[in-house]
């Protein structure tokens, strides 16, 4: 069956602390469709019975309630801590995610209300490769000092912790230079909003849909 594209699809990554989900709230302001990845992955977890025996049976009952949902907060203190136990999670994970995804991607390109462009918001769009699907990818950026500060209040974490929140994934600068647009989070919320403005602007220009949908 041939698919009918109508909306550019845009990946928007960074990361740890850098500003991502500020940005797609942003851009949700504008109307813009925004699929949230790290919730895709906590509704596969809440949702799929055979996703939770598998990760109960890798990392044990210990990492469970009693009433069956899983222990998320231990779990993330476990798996940062120690890399091995991170690919042990994401090896589970991530395929039920990306699966959730691709779901909530075709519905949104099949939906004849469609808007200029989709938006994929994503920390390991480069680490699984999802890039190579999208239109366009913006990496958001921020001062390492400024993100570790952003995910020690946001979180509760130590400054080791956010450490390896960070390593655990690709380098900001190599995110930034595999991006087609850098959109810079180094300042207050208001440049932000200006800076997010400009991207939407140029993105509505690359798109076949006019400003009015």
């Amino acid at each position: 069956m041939n698919q009918v594209r109508y909306k550019l699809l845009v990946g928007v990554t960074g990361s740890p602390g850098c500003g991502k989900t500020t940005v797609c709230d942003l851009l949700r302001d504008k109307g813009v469709l925004v699929i949230d990845v790290d919730q895709a992955g906590r509704w596969v977890v809440e949702h799929s019975a055979a996703l939770r025996l598998r990760l109960r049976a890798t990392f044990g009952d210990d990492y469970f309630f009693a009433d069956g949902s899983l222990d998320r907060k231990k779990l993330s203190t476990l798996v940062f801590a120690n890399h091995d136990e991170l690919l042990k999670l994401n090896r589970i994970v991530h395929p039920f995610m990306i699966n959730r995804v691709r779901q909530q991607m075709l519905a949104a390109m099949q939906d004849k209300r469609s808007l200029p462009y989709l938006v994929i918001d994503m920390a390991l769009l480069f680490e699984l490769h999802l890039n190579m699907e999208m239109d366009f990818v913006v990496t958001v950026t921020a001062p390492q000092e400024m993100r570790l500060q952003r995910l020690m209040s946001r979180h509760g974490v130590s400054p080791q912790q956010a450490e390896q929140m960070t390593n655990a994934q690709l380098p900001q600068e190599i995110k930034a230079a595999r991006a087609d647009y850098v959109l810079a989070n180094d300042d207050n919320i208001l440049q932000l909003q200006l800076r997010v403005d400009t991207l939407h602007k140029e993105l509505l220009n690359k798109s076949n849909l006019s400003d009015s949908h």
